[in-house]
């Protein structure tokens, strides 16, 4: 007995845990579909409440740095609007709008000059011809990049070195990554929020006929007592009247 409560009590645990995973899952999806569904531009990040993310396309950042990172990572950026500009530094890695590209792209900063920042990817700062010092004048003008405030979007918090493919291809077939499945888990828990509504109705209806069955049973039993007093009482008047004539 007491091996079977702890059997059951072990399955529950168990049901609640895969439970718990699934709607976190569910909720990872459906962060993801708005995220994604909030970019409108090519300048764009996707993001939920100022934490974004990118899937670096380039091995631009590719360096020896302990926070350098390589091409197809995932990098997690915290956004950036007008005053925290003002509290980047040197050393920080932000996500900006290349001009000339045309799209997202990601740099160091290593310098400023005015309302302008330095920045330099750390592949070409692995050069020491190339990479960028902020004491001389003669810096290779194809090494570092010039970033107006008004192009920044970001600034790195976190990377995971082996995240961007997987979501490249996600992005690339949304329809059948997120949507879709999101979709036919929609339609499973309704199909199983059905299935359980008609099991407890079901269960009810059951419970209602057998309380009502019990009841006539019941009712049966006690008009079947009434009669056969009555049949008593009659045959007892019976008896009397024929003692007394007697």
């Amino acid at each position: 007995m007491e091996t079977s409560k702890r059997s059951i009590s072990v399955k529950k645990v168990i049901y609640i845990i895969l439970n718990v995973l699934f709607y976190a899952f569910i909720l990872l999806m459906l962060l993801f579909a708005i995220a994604n569904i909030r970019v409108k531009r090519e300048d764009d990040v996707p993001n939920i409440f100022g934490k974004g993310f990118i899937a670096v396309k380039s091995d631009s950042m590719d360096g020896d740095e302990p926070d350098s990172f390589p091409q197809y990572a995932i990098i997690f950026v915290d956004m950036i609007d007008e005053e925290k500009v003002k509290e980047l530094k040197t050393g920080d890695i932000i996500v900006f709008y290349d001009t000339e590209l045309e799209q997202l792209n990601t740099h160091r900063i290593v310098d400023k000059d005015g309302e302008i920042f330095i920045t330099q990817g750390d592949k070409a700062a692995k050069d020491p011809v190339r990479r960028y010092d902020p004491d001389k004048n003669d810096n290779d003008p194809t090494a570092y990049q010039r970033v107006s405030k008004l192009q920044i979007k970001a600034k790195v918090a976190s990377h995971w070195d082996k995240g961007g493919n997987t979501y490249l291809f996600i992005v690339q077939n949304f329809l059948w990554t997120i949507v879709l499945p999101v979709a036919l888990v929609v339609i499973l828990e309704v199909v199983l929020l059905v299935r359980n509504i008609v099991i407890l109705n079901n269960a009810k209806l059951k419970e209602k006929y057998e309380k009502s069955k019990a009841e006539d049973l019941s009712e049966l039993e006690a008009a079947k007592e009434l009669m056969r007093k009555q049949i008593l009482e009659e045959l007892k008047k019976e008896q009397e009247q024929k003692a007394s004539e007697n």
